[in-house]
Order: structure tokens, then sequence, then C-alpha cells
């Protein structure tokens, strides 16, 4: 993406998993060679994201110029947690997505919500004219003299390489900014959860799942418990399930959201808070 282009100028967001960073850079010299004009974003390639930009910031700014999302739907990248993330953030937004499907991956056969969209056979010159023409639709323009046999094949020689370097071992260096957001969103989150409440999430995790009457008989307070559930519930943290009897709400439990215990535990335990314990656990 030129340096120059306009922070209000619509763009072509694209978003893959870390292993198929060379065939997101291929596609994006093909799209500009046939669409100069069309601002491409591109997470992994360095002149779209700075090192030492603020990460998730960026994606998400590009993400709201964004008039087209376009997924590699390959079968890593759709193991990839990150690209859900930013393909749902693209559908938050209500963007048009399509999926580029390549590999062991078919347009036909995508997984549930990236079925649901437009997609395309990356490897297939078919759809690789298709893509372009929409592009042409979304952006102005026309795909020039782009030879989709030949694109078709460097896809697919890309795709192999992809492959033989070892897709999982690279898992935990790629998702590694995903847990890291992930690790600032919840101590922001702590920021604002009280010691009755982060003790309440102590005894969450030590019952795994527990409802509310064993709630009530473990506070040791006089005063109200109401709302020290209420912020830990809305902080999503922890998940809230009504119990009913014909229809009639009888009780509810209180479960940690199981993604986030791991990290948690690491946060909440050891106690280091002063004074006694808010629940008896």
């Amino acid at each position: 993406m030129d340096s120059s282009t306009s922070a209000t100028e619509p763009l072509l967001f694209i978003s893959h998993a870390v292993i198929d960073r060379e065939i997101a850079h291929y596609l994006k010299e093909m799209i500009h060679e046939a669409h100069p004009a069309i601002a491409i974003f591109v997470s992994s390639d360095p002149e779209d994201l700075p090192v030492g930009d603020p990460w998730v910031e960026k994606i998400l700014m590009a993400l709201d110029r964004a008039r087209l999302v376009v997924v590699l739907a390959t079968e890593r990248g759709l193991g990839r947690k990150w690209v859900w993330f930013e393909a749902g953030a693209g559908w938050d937004k209500r963007r048009k997505i399509v999926s580029r499907c390549a590999g062991k991956t078919r347009k036909n056969s995508l997984p549930p919500p990236f079925g649901l969209h437009t997609a395309l056979n990356i490897d297939e010159s078919e759809d690789s004219a298709n893509f372009f023409n929409l592009l042409a639709k979304e952006f102005g323009g026309s795909d020039g003299q782009i030879d989709h046999g030949a694109l078709t094949k460097e896809v697919t020689r890309l795709d192999v390489r992809a492959e033989e370097r070892g897709v999982y071992s690279v898992v935990a260096d790629e998702e590694k900014p995903f847990f890291e957001y992930q690790s600032e969103m919840v101590k922001k989150k702590l920021k604002d959860i009280d010691q009755g409440g982060r003790d309440l999430l102590r005894l969450v995790m030590t019952n795994g799942e527990i409802d509310n009457s064993r709630i009530y008989a473990a506070w040791r307070r006089t005063y109200d418990l109401g709302s020290t559930i209420k912020v830990v519930v809305d902080s999503g943290l922890v998940t809230k399930r009504p119990d009913r009897v014909n229809n009639i709400e009888v009780g509810w439990s209180l479960r940690v959201n199981p993604d986030l215990q791991p990290l948690l535990k690491k946060l909440l335990f050891p106690i280091d808070e002063p004074g006694g314990p808010f629940f008896q656990i």
C-alpha cells in the first residue's frame, strides 16, 4: 500500500495466515498490475504494517476503510484464530467478504460462516478471472492483460511451498499477537473489577461451575452481592447459565469463559491482595 494513499480512501484488505504470506504478496502484486489505483492492505507486508506500529489498531483502522475483505481460505488459514478475528471484524463492520480458496480447501466445502459469502478458487483460471472482474466492479477499472493461467499455476506452486515448510511449526509464533491482544483485553477488564469481583472469579474458577445458592452461601460480606455479580457477568469473563423448570427460571450458574481460564489463572492466582477474602472458597 502506497504510504501516500489517503487515509479515507477505500481499500482492499487481504486476510491470511502468516504461513501463506507469499500467496498474499503475490496476489497483491498481481492486483496492482491490473488495478494500480487500488489501495491494498496486507498485514504481513512491512509497507502496510511497519515494525513497531500498534498492531491491532492498525488492522482495525484498515478494516474501517476496507470496501472489500479477501480471505485467503487455505486449510492453513482457516486453522488460524487471527484469520477468523480479521474476517469477523470485517463482518461486524458490514464489509463485503470474498473467500479465495486454494489447495485442499474448495469453495463448495467452506465451513460457515465463510461459505455464506462469495467464494472463488484462487487456483482455477475461470474463478481467477471472476475475481478480477469483481475488483473492477467494486473499485472501477479493468483487469488489463492478466494471464490467469500463469497466475493460477504460480498460486499452486506457492501453496505447495507453504505446505512443505511445515504448517504447524509456526502456529505459536503466528498466534502470539492474538494472545498478546487477548491478554491486554483481559487485563483491561480486570482493572474495572474490584477485589470482591476478582474473588468471585477465583471462586468460579475453583469450582469450575457454581450455582447461585452456593455463591450466596460463600459470600462473607454484609453488603449487596448482586452488583458484584453484575459487574463480573457484564465483563464477559464469565457466562451466566439460567436453570429453568417449565420455562420458569429457578436459579442460575456461573462459569469462567474456558478460552480465558488459563490466562485468568495466571493473573488471579496466587492471591496477592490485602485483606481477607470476600468468599469462603
